[in-house]
C-alpha cells in the first residue's frame, strides 16, 4: 500500500472519530438539558412550574343547576324520538350526564349503570322532565349512593343481589319495557345484550345522532373550563 493511500485512510478515519465524537457531544448537551425521570418530582422540577398551580382558580366545576338542564334536554330529545330512557355505563357521557366517570367507579363484570328515564311532553311550551336511577352491585350500593349523581328529584337506587340477573334487576327502573331504549355507544356488548334479553319487547339501540349532539354544543361554563386546560398544557411546554 502506498503512502498516499495509507495518508488518505488515516484522514478518513480521523474525520469519522471526529465526527462521531461531535454527534456523541451534541446527543449528551441535548438530552442532558431535559429533565430525567429520577429528577421529576424534585424541588428544581416543581419550581418551574409553580406559576401554573393557580391558573385556574377563577374557574368553577360543573353546578348542579347545569346538569339539570343537561338532563331536561335528554328529556327532550328522548320524547321527540319516542324512546323512554337513556342507559350509560361510567364514562364520559355518564359523567357528561350524572358526574359519574372511570374516575370514581371502575368499570367491571358487574355493571353499574346510569338511567335516565323522560316523562312528560316534548316542545317550547312544555317542560320533559328526567327521572335519574343507578343499577347497582347490592352490596356495593352505600358506595354508589356516595356518589354525587345531581338530579332534580331523589336519585333512585336499584340494587341486584350476587345471585340476580342484574338487567332484570334494572327493569324495575324503566317505566315504559316495550318502547325504544337508547344506550351510550360506548356501552359494552354484554351489557346491552343483557339488557335485551331482560326486555324482549324493547328496543335496544345505539345513541343516535341527536343524543351525541347534547355533548357536541359546549356551555359557557365547560368553553371557559377547556380554555384554562389549553393554556396550562401550552405554558407547560414553555
Amino acid at each position: 500500500m502506498s503512502s498516499k493511500l495509507l495518508t488518505e485512510t488515516f484522514q478518513t478515519v480521523t474525520l469519522f472519530k471526529l465526527l462521531a465524537i461531535a454527534c456523541l457531544s451534541l446527543g449528551y448537551f441535548t438530552w442532558s438539558s431535559v429533565p430525567r425521570w429520577r429528577d421529576l418530582g424534585t424541588n428544581s422540577s416543581k419550581q418551574a412550574y409553580v406559576d401554573l398551580k393557580n391558573h385556574c382558580a377563577h374557574t368553577f366545576p360543573i353546578g348542579a343547576s347545569e346538569y339539570l338542564r343537561r338532563h331536561e334536554a335528554l328529556a327532550n330529545v328522548l320524547l321527540k324520538l319516542n324512546a323512554s330512557a337513556y342507559i350509560a355505563e361510567p364514562g364520559a357521557s355518564a359523567a357528561f350526564y350524572g358526574n359519574l366517570s372511570t374516575t370514581n367507579w371502575r368499570l367491571s363484570e358487574r355493571p353499574l349503570l346510569l338511567i335516565i328515564t323522560a316523562f312528560g311532553q316534548s316542545g317550547e311550551s312544555s317542560k320533559a322532565r328526567a327521572n335519574v336511577s343507578v343499577l347497582t352491585p347490592k352490596f356495593e350500593s352505600a358506595r354508589a349512593k356516595a356518589l354525587p349523581i345531581p338530579s332534580a328529584d331523589q336519585v333512585q337506587y336499584v340494587e341486584w343481589p350476587e345471585d340476580a340477573n342484574p338487567y332484570a334487576v334494572a327493569v324495575e327502573a324503566l317505566s315504559n319495557k316495550a318502547g325504544t331504549i337508547f344506550v351510550d355507544s360506548g356501552i359494552r356488548k354484554f351489557i346491552a345484550d343483557g339488557l335485551q334479553a331482560a326486555l324482549p319487547n324493547a328496543k335496544i339501540l345505539s345513541a343516535p345522532q341527536e343524543i351525541a349532539q347534547l355533548r357536541e354544543r359546549k356551555s359557557s361554563a365547560e368553553i371557559n373550563l377547556l380554555t384554562c386546560a389549553n393554556e396550562v398544557l401550552l405554558a407547560s411546554f414553555r
